[in-house]
C-alpha cells in the first residue's frame, strides 16, 4: 500500500479535483478514511481497487494485470523475415504509474512533426499524446478483473500503420459500438471508477480518469482536428480495441510549415 498515493486522494491543492464526500472524512482516523474510500473494507484488508489505485506494486498479487506495450516492425504480428519486436515494455505499478509509463513507451516509437507558430517551433507526435493517453487509461479502468480475466494484460501494440490498444472484457452496462460516443458513462466497478477519478498523472495536476463518458468523444475530435483518420473501434463478447491510424504525413495545411 502507497501512503503517499493514499495521500493524494485528500490533499487539499487538489479539492477542486476531489469528490465533496472527502471533505467530510479528514477528521476521522485512517482506517475509517481507507474503508470509505473502498481502498480497503473495514477489517483493513486491501480491496482491488484500492490496490490498483495506490498499491506500491500490485503485481506482486496480480502478475498479469501490467500493460504490455510492444512494437512491431511491420502492419502484423509475427512477420516472416522480420524481427519480432522493435521495442517491448511491460508497465507495472499502479494504475497512474502503468498508464504514464505505457504513454511514454508508445511515444518514444512514434514520429514527432516541428511546426512553425509565430517565432518559435512547435513539436507534435503524429497521434496526439492526448488521445493515446485517453485510450490507455479507457483500457485499464474498464477492462475485467473477474478472475477469469486476471491472467490477460492491456495491450498496445504499435504497428508501421496504426496502434491497438487492447483490454480484457468486452463492452458493458448497454454499450454498443453505435452508442460509444452518446457521452454516457458505464462503468464495471464504481469503486474503482471513483478512486481513478481522484488519482493524480504523475507530474500533473490532471486526474487519470475523469469518468464524464467524454473520452470516446475527444478521441474523435483531436484525430479530426489533426487530419487523421477516425478512430476505430471493436468489441467481441470478452474484449475490447481501439485502432489509432498512424500519420500517412498528409498533413494538409500544416504541410508547408514543417520543418
Amino acid at each position: 500500500f502507497n501512503r503517499a498515493s493514499f495521500s493524494s486522494f485528500v490533499s487539499a491543492p487538489r479539492k477542486a479535483l476531489v469528490p465533496c464526500f472527502l471533505t467530510k472524512i479528514v477528521s476521522t482516523t485512517e482506517e475509517e478514511k481507507l474503508a470509505r474510500l473502498n481502498i480497503a473494507d473495514r477489517q483493513g484488508r486491501i480491496r482491488m481497487a484500492g490496490l490498483i489505485a495506490a498499491g506500491n506494486y500490485p503485481q506482486q498479487f496480480f502478475p498479469r494485470l501490467f500493460i504490455d506495450v510492444a512494437v512491431h516492425p511491420g502492419i502484423e504480428k509475427s512477420q516472416p523475415g522480420a524481427l519480432r519486436f522493435l521495442d517491448r515494455v511491460e508497465c507495472e505499478g499502479s494504475a497512474s504509474e502503468m498508464i504514464n509509463d505505457a504513454v511514454n513507451a508508445t511515444s518514444r516509437n512514434l514520429r514527432s512533426y516541428s511546426f512553425i507558430e509565430g517565432i518559435g517551433r512547435k513539436d507534435e507526435l503524429e497521434i496526439p499524446s492526448e488521445v493515446l493517453r485517453e485510450a490507455i487509461a479507457n483500457a485499464v479502468v474498464h477492462r475485467e478483473y473477474h478472475p477469469y480475466f486476471q491472467g490477460q494484460p492491456v495491450t498496445v501494440d504499435v504497428y508501421a500503420d496504426r496502434i491497438e490498444i487492447s483490454n480484457p472484457g468486452g463492452l458493458w452496462g448497454g454499450k454498443t459500438i453505435d452508442n460509444l460516443a452518446d457521452g454516457q458513462s458505464r462503468c464495471r466497478n464504481s469503486a474503482r471508477i471513483q478512486l481513478v477519478q481522484t488519482t493524480p498523472v504523475i507530474g500533473s495536476n490532471l486526474i487519470t480518469a475523469e469518468g464524464q463518458g467524454g473520452g470516446i468523444i475527444l478521441m474523435m475530435n483531436e484525430m479530426q482536428n489533426r487530419d487523421l483518420r477516425a478512430p476505430e473501434f471493436r468489441a467481441t463478447q470478452d474484449s475490447f480495441t481501439v485502432v489509432l491510424w498512424r500519420s500517412s504525413v498528409n498533413l494538409s495545411n500544416k504541410a508547408d510549415e514543417i520543418i
